[in-house]
């Protein structure tokens, strides 16, 4: 029926039975011959034919009626065929493509992304994952993700497509309480006293591993060679094992950003923020991604933060990596959207 019920609404359309044949490829005696079918199936009259050779004729009310309502049925089941389409796709393959978010990152760029890249792409599925800055390089280096949002923390890898995005001064939220507050800025030795909120690795244990000094150098010798990909990829593992996502954390905030404060790691930047608003330490942060909840806003203050000695900014470097060796077309369309975005806040 539903293939009459098309021709139905081509008649309509075009207002007579040889334009709509021509429209719909078919016979102007076939057209005819549908119609007729159609009302017998619908048990109504349709279309008030003249009485000679039937060339001329009009919509019954019930005609006109069911034309209505036809166009309706024919939208929803066109909708319906489309999104079963999608559901059995999806249910055979992965998503058209993976992101993968650093977890401590909470700026306005990727959301504006994001909504451009869907706006354009609106057939796409999109996935995305949060993690650390190591968890994002190892699933980019297994394949599980497409493109990473990520920050800099080692020279760039030929692996790898590399897209510097833009550089944030670092600074810190703490409590309107905390004395610290009252300062314009504030250096890594005047912090030294406080504890570091830290969001955790997402798919490491909690609770940290104890990371002696030779565990530390051991796996930063072997993640130095970029941020990509390691170069001598023969002896690293596809999979980082908990004391690699740890020792990774430790580096980073102990040796490339400097910081001197007691880590203590928390389960997300969300309840470092609620920590820190109840005075219990402070979050790490880069300026412009302070657009937590109106009542932690209120509790918090952001501080920019200076290295002691040249008093100059601690500044955290965001790239978007995607991998050639598993390259797709979006993945390339997104780390540019990611580049339009941060390019467009740079300016601002």
């Amino acid at each position: 029926m539903n293939k009459r019920i098309k021709y139905f609404q081509a008649l309509v359309h075009c207002g007579n039975f040889t334009k709509a044949a021509e429209e719909c490829g078919i016979s102007q005696a076939a057209m005819s011959q549908h119609i007729k079918v159609l009302e017998h199936e619908l048990k109504v009259q349709l279309l008030e034919r003249d009485t000679v050779g039937q060339r001329k004729w009009k919509l019954t009310a019930a005609g006109e009626f069911f034309y209505q309502k036809s166009l309706v049925l024919t939208h929803d089941f066109e909708r319906i065929c489309a999104d079963t389409a999608k559901v059995a796709t999806s249910a055979s393959k992965q998503a058209d493509i993976t992101i993968g978010v650093l977890q401590s990152y909470s700026g306005k760029e990727l959301t504006a992304a994001l909504q451009a890249f869907v706006a354009a792409h609106s057939d796409v599925t999109v996935q995305l994952f949060a993690g650390s800055h190591d968890e994002l390089y190892y699933r980019l280096r297994a394949g599980t993700v497409d493109v990473i949002l990520n920050d800099q923390h080692r020279a760039f890898s030929s692996e790898y497509n590399n897209v510097t995005l833009g550089i944030k001064p670092l600074g810190v939220e703490l409590s309107v309480s905390n004395p610290l507050a009252c300062l314009e800025s504030v250096t890594d030795t005047e912090l030294k006293a406080a504890k570091c909120l830290a969001p955790a690795p997402v798919f490491a244990p909690l609770n940290p591993p104890v990371i002696t000094a030779q565990a530390s150098l051991t796996t930063s010798a072997e993640l130095d060679t970029g941020d990509g990909a390691v170069e001598d990829s023969s002896h690293t593992p596809a999979v980082a094992s908990a004391q690699q996502l740890w020792a990774a954390e430790h580096i980073y905030y102990r040796e490339i950003l400097g910081i001197k404060s007691e880590i203590q790691w928390v389960g997300s930047l969300e309840l470092a923020r609620l920590q820190a608003a109840a005075g219990l330490g402070y979050v790490l942060t880069a300026a412009g991604e302070q657009d937590c909840a109106a009542h932690l806003q209120r509790q918090l203050r952001f501080i920019p933060l200076l290295r002691s000695g040249t008093f100059e900014p601690i500044t955290r470097t965001y790239c978007a990596f995607y991998r050639e060796a598993t390259y797709r077309p979006y993945s390339a369309i997104f780390a540019q959207c990611l580049l339009e975005q941060f390019t467009a806040n740079f300016a601002l």
